[in-house]
Order: C-alpha cells, then structure tokens, then sequence
C-alpha cells in the first residue's frame, strides 16, 4: 500500500519522500520504488529503523525536508491466535506498530514543528470495527487508531483514520490470497487499488484540524466522526456476495441500518 500511495502522491505533485522501515532499501520492490521516484525527479531518504523504537521514528521525522507536507502511519505487524492461547510476543507483534508507532511519530512531529502539516494519515482497518477470531491484536491496534484520530483530532491537529477493507489488487491481502478468501467469506468488501486511491483522495480532502465544513444529516452533534472513513461493509455488496452463496455472518446484515 506504501509504495502505491507514493506513487499517487508523486503524481499529486509530491517531490520529497522519506521512508522509515526495518528492511531499508533491501527488498527489489523497495529498490525499484525508490529508483523510479529518484528517476522522475523526486527527493528520496530512507532511514532504517523500526518505528516501534522512538528514536527511529524521530530519526525519521528529523531527516524530513522542512516543513513536513503530511505522514501516512502505515506500519503493521501479524500474529494470528486466539486470545486464549496467544502469547505474550505474538499480542505484541501486532500492537506495537500501530499503537505505540503512531504515539512515537505524533510526539516526534510535535518535536519537530507541524504547525503547517497538511495531513497525517493512519491506514486502519476495518477489523478495528468487525471483530476477527484469531486477530485480537490486530483487530485492538485498529480500534486505537481510529480512538487516537479522535483524540488528535479534539486538539486541533490534523488527521483521519481510514479503516481499510480488503485491498484486493496490492498489498497484504493481495500477496496471501487464502487470506483474502476468508474475508470474503466473512462479508468485507474488496477496493481495488483505484479504489484504494479514490478514498485516500477523498479522506485527505476533510483531514484538517477543524473538519469538513459539513456533515452528513444526523452527524453534526459530533465533528470528532470525521476523523473516521471505515470501508468494506457496503450492503449492497454483501447481498451481492450472500446471493453468491457465500455465508455471510459478520452481523452487518442483521442491523437495522444495513435494511435495504
């Protein structure tokens, strides 16, 4: 998803990139990224380190050409049990980089002046909202960003929290197809990568600090609601995916507000 968006973001007019990461530059995929967007013409630093590590992530922010344009916190970790029998480490694994990377990257940005940032971007999911069996972790990492997109929101600094579904052309997903055959079992709705774009696109466009300049009906009483886009639980789609013969049992059929 990383190299995706910076691609799009390159395409919007964005010409210097920094990318933190534990691998660096050391995966081909990496190299041909970076390679393309020096090619073009772009600004590119990349600092190893693990974002988990406070002094990695503020490494990272300080290597910024100032001021910092915008952040997408898009760091996962994976370890899939269920809690009754999920170690120590393996809760850990998929907590931290989400949790205590995005709490490091907000105080890093704090240090470092965002007074003029545009956006801070945290690549959710929709597991923080529709619970998995075997990702409590996981499914817990989600539900903080999107409580911390509220919170950061409340203090007036920008930021939005997209709670992906399946992202069914790149990515996670797209490199462990069983994977993505279970959550289409369990109703979750794919965007391909295009998709993917529209609804950073239109995420970006309501980030700032104060909002959008309007809500949708029955939402006004809480301007908070628009640091949260979630994705992937369209009704329409899962009956689609229902009338395929797919058993569809993740609850959004039963609410009242899913009634078509």
């Amino acid at each position: 998803l990383g190299r995706s968006l910076s691609r799009w973001m390159f395409d919007r007019g964005a010409r210097h990139f920094t990318f933190l990461g534990r691998s660096g530059c050391d995966k081909p995929a990496a190299r041909e990224l970076v390679s393309n967007l020096e090619a073009s013409g772009a600004v590119v630093k990349v600092v190893r380190g693990d974002i988990v590590n406070a002094s990695d992530a503020d490494a990272a922010v300080a290597a910024c050409i100032k001021p910092i344009g915008g952040v997408i916190q898009a760091a996962m970790g994976l370890s899939e049990a269920l809690f009754s029998t999920m170690t120590h480490k393996a809760w850990h694994t998929g907590i931290q980089p989400k949790w205590q990377g995005t709490w490091n990257l907000h105080h890093a940005l704090e240090a470092h002046g965002d007074s003029e940032l545009d956006f801070f971007l945290l690549t959710s999911s929709v597991s923080g909202s529709v619970g998995t069996a075997t990702e409590s972790n996981y499914c817990s990492a989600n539900g903080f960003l999107d409580a911390f997109a509220r919170y950061r929101r409340s203090v007036g600094k920008p930021i939005v929290s997209i709670g992906l579904g399946m992202i069914s052309e790149v990515g996670y997903l797209h490199e462990n197809p069983e994977i993505e055959a279970l959550l289409l079992r369990k109703g979750i709705q794919p965007l391909n990568e295009a998709e993917l774009i529209q609804v950073v696109d239109l995420a970006l466009a309501h980030t700032s600090a104060d909002g959008p300049k309007s809500l949708a009906p029955g939402l006004e009483y809480d301007r908070l609601s628009a640091s949260h886009i979630l994705t992937g639980l369209e009704p329409q789609a899962i009956r689609k995916l229902l009338d395929q013969g797919f058993d569809v049992s993740n609850g959004t059929m039963q609410d009242p507000r899913a009634v078509l």
